[in-house]
This record gives structure tokens, sequence and C-alpha cells, in this order.
């Protein structure tokens, strides 16, 4: 349906066009009409070019409104983009298109949030302190005109947009709240699609506070929706986060099928991302199904040199090293991440997964001063769910165990290793209640005390 309105409106347009009286502002519409139909068939960048043409034609004719509709349109379904060019030319029109709104719109508030989410992914250098604070100052404006402007479909747009603002480790709580708002007036307005988005957000949240049960309940609505949408974009994102649940409880035939069919979904919607997440499920699988590994290497590399800010693909470069017995070449990525105390590591959504896997990789390879940065930095976040928005690792109190037993406080690290595999048994984490008991077993060998040994062989049968 979605490419026959392509046809349909590509059509009309050319019977526009070839009018000797066409007037600017109907190809506008039309344009318009051809984007949103390309960007629902997944033809991506068919839909940029329809809309900079709209640009184009909104600055001759001196439109504010319809700029800032290709602005907006430009941007895509998603208010996040991880490609850094495509990031660059939008904040240039989006900035452009914000300039001749009126204060009290609609539009200004949808533009003022697509605005703050533009740069989520453009990282690094002395700007980043400034960019933080001008996405926060932003996305808090739009939040408040769209109060003011009382539109529940408006609201959920910007809703979302100061979500990904906020995304990290430390305001859960705010985040929490912020996402069911999302669900409750995107369901209000009838806004379908941003409404899958607060379900897939608040999946997120829950999984990473370990609350499985209503993660598991809105992700099976996520995916009813995605099925009524029929929109390639929805498609992909709610089988990745299928991927991402089978993984975690150990699904691992269903978790290699369903990766597969996301991949295959994506690529006509978000090529980038869709590759990105189909290569940190395929890393995961590969770990824990053992072999495999290496073949992942070039895409991660490329990951690692495309996004030099982003420290995930130097961490999963680093893991797999170790796994395969290079551990100079593991710790010389970990010596480059550990620099200012681990400060080049982005405290974004990303954050739990990166230094959860540093934390691995230093109870291995790394110096003492590093695993103790990792076990001070990681010890406020013992009861949350290591990972980011395409997959998980279990408990952080395991992580925080391992180091430990690096450190050589072992007592701690039984405690630690305790909490984390009851904790992943309450989840039904099993692949990582069955290595948070191994790696207990471990420490009590060290141990030796008195019934530790046959504590340790207790601990390895049910691992």
């Amino acid at each position: 349906a979605y490419e026959e309105s392509v046809r349909l409106f590509t059509m009309a347009l050319r019977s526009h066009e070839s009018q000797p009286d066409a007037d600017a502002e109907t190809r506008c519409e039309l344009l318009l009409a051809l984007g949103d139909a390309q960007t629902m068939a997944g033809e991506t960048a068919s839909a940029r070019h329809s809309f900079l043409r709209v640009a184009d034609i909104a600055r001759q004719l001196g439109s504010p409104e319809m700029l800032a509709r290709a602005a907006l349109g430009y941007g895509g379904r998603f208010v996040w983009e991880p490609e850094h060019e495509f990031t660059q030319s939008l904040t240039t029109l989006l900035e452009e298109a914000l300039g001749g709104l009126p204060e009290d719109s609609v539009l200004r508030a949808k533009v003022l949030a697509r605005f703050a989410c533009a740069a989520v992914s453009y990282r690094g250098g002395p700007v980043e302190a400034r960019r933080r604070q001008l996405q926060e100052v932003r996305s808090r404006e739009a939040v408040e005109l769209a109060r003011r402007i009382g539109d529940p479909a408006t609201l959920g747009g910007v809703l979302m947009a100061r979500f990904l603002i906020l995304w990290g480790p430390d305001r859960l709580d705010e985040m929490q709240a912020l996402a069911d708002e999302i669900v409750a007036v995107t369901e209000q307005a009838g806004a379908w699609e941003d409404l899958a988005d607060g379900l897939a957000v608040r999946y997120e949240i829950q999984l990473t506070r370990g609350e499985v049960g209503q993660a598991r309940r809105d992700l099976e609505r996520h995916i009813r929706l995605a099925e009524e949408l029929k929109l390639p974009s929805h498609s992909w994102h709610a089988a990745t986060h299928q991927a991402e649940l089978l993984l975690l409880t150990g699904r691992f035939t269903e978790a290699a099928a369903c990766i597969d069919q996301a991949l295959h979904r994506g690529m006509s919607a978000h090529p980038a991302e869709a590759m990105q997440a189909a290569v940190l499920q395929r890393f995961l699988l590969f770990l824990e199904r053992g072999g495999g590994l290496e073949e992942l290497r070039p895409p991660l590399e490329r990951l690692e040199a495309d996004r030099p800010d982003d420290a995930i693909y130097p961490a999963l470069l680093a893991r797999l090293d170790c796994e395969l017995g290079h551990e100079r070449q593991a710790q010389a990525r970990l010596d480059v991440l550990a620099r200012d105390g681990f400060g080049a590591v982005q405290r974004d959504q990303a954050w739990l997964l990166a230094m959860t896997l540093l934390a691995d990789i230093a109870a291995i390879v790394g110096n003492a001063e590093q695993v103790k940065t990792l076990y001070e930095m990681l010890r406020p976040y013992a009861a949350l769910v290591a990972g980011s928005d395409h997959i998980r690792i279990g408990s952080v109190s395991r992580y925080l165990g391992l180091l430990a037993a690096a450190l050589s406080r072992l007592d701690e690290a039984v405690l630690f290793l305790q909490e984390s595999a009851e904790a992943d048994d309450r989840i039904g984490a099993l692949p990582w209640s069955a290595h948070a008991k191994a790696d207990h077993a471990r420490v009590l060998l060290v141990l030796g005390a008195p019934g530790d040994r046959e504590a340790a062989g207790d601990l390895l049968r049910e691992a």
C-alpha cells in the first residue's frame, strides 16, 4: 500500500508540473505527501530528496511553515538518527526553520524537539558541554510549549525528544515518568506510531530496572502495533527488541532467527542502525554459543572507524580479543578508553553497556587503577540490568563481583555474585545467572575455607 502511494503521488506530481499554470504551493504539498509516502515505504534516500526540494521552494515562497514541515519530514519518522553527516545537515535545516516560526505553534514545538534530538549522536570535542546544555534547553522549551498548546499528539512527540535527551543511567525515575506519560497521551490522541515508540522506550527502562514482566507486556503490545501499522521502521524496531529479550533469556535459536528477520526488515528503513543492531546482537549470540566471533571483527572495526566517539565498538573489540586470547591487544584498547578516568565514555543510553563490558575486560587484563576506577563508577548501579537498546548482559552486580575479585576483595565479590545470580534468576536471564554462579564458584575455590570446595561444585552443577 505504501509503495502504491509513492507511485500515485509521483504521477500526481508529474501531472501538476506539466501544467503551464502550476503553482509552487501545490507542488510543495504534493512533494510533502510524496516524501511521507516514501518514508513509510522505507525509501529513505528518495524521501530526503523530496523534502529538500520542498525546502528550496519554501525559501523562494518565504514560507517558514512549509520550511518547517520540510525539515521535520527530512528528519524521518524517528527523532534519533545515527548518521553524523546527516545530523549536521538536519540541524542546519531545523535551525533555519525555527527562525521564522511563530512563538506559540504546534510546528515550533515539533521543530524545537527535533532540533534538541538531532545532535544526540553528534559527539565529542570542546563543544560537548554546550551542545548538551542546548539540547536540555530546547527540549524543555518544546515540552512547555506543547503543554500550553494542549495538543496530546504534539505533547507525545516532544516528550519523546525529552526522554532521549535524558536517556542515561542516572535519571531512571524521571525517564519512567516520561515514558508513562508518552504512552498515556499518544493513546489518548490515537497517535499509534508515537504510541509504539513510547511502548518501546518504556520497555527499555523496565528492562534496565529488571521489571521483565511489565517489559514483556509492553513489547507484546509494541509488536501488535507494528503488525497493524505495517511500517518498515516499526517492524524492524519491534523485531530488534524481540531479539534483545530472547538473547537475555537464553533462547538462542529463536534469537538467531529474529536477528536475521530484524536485519531484513531494517535494511529498507534504517540500514545503518539495522546493521549496527545486528552486529551487536550477533556478537552476544556468538559469544554465548561459542565460535564465529572472529567474523565480526571487520564490521566492528568499520563501526569503530565510522563512530570514533562511541566507546561500545572498541569495548566489544577488546572483549573479542580477550575471548580469543589476544590479551595485549585488549589491554591496548582498554588503556585508551581508561584515559581521564574513563571520561571518553559518553554518559548516554549506552554508558552502562560500555562500562560493564570494560569491567569484564579490566578484570582479565586491566591494572589495579583501572579496576578500582570501574568498581567505584559502577557501584551505584549494582541493582540494574546492564545493556543498551539492543543487547542486555545481565545484572551489573556480576561485573562488580568480577572487579572485586580482581582487587582481592573476595568477600565482597561473593556477595555481589550471589546478588547477581539471584537477580538474573528472578528475571529469567538464565545465561547470566549461569555466568554469575560459575564466577562465584571460582572465587570460593580461591578462598578455600571449609566447605567452599563443595559449595563451588554445587554452583558449577547449577550453572
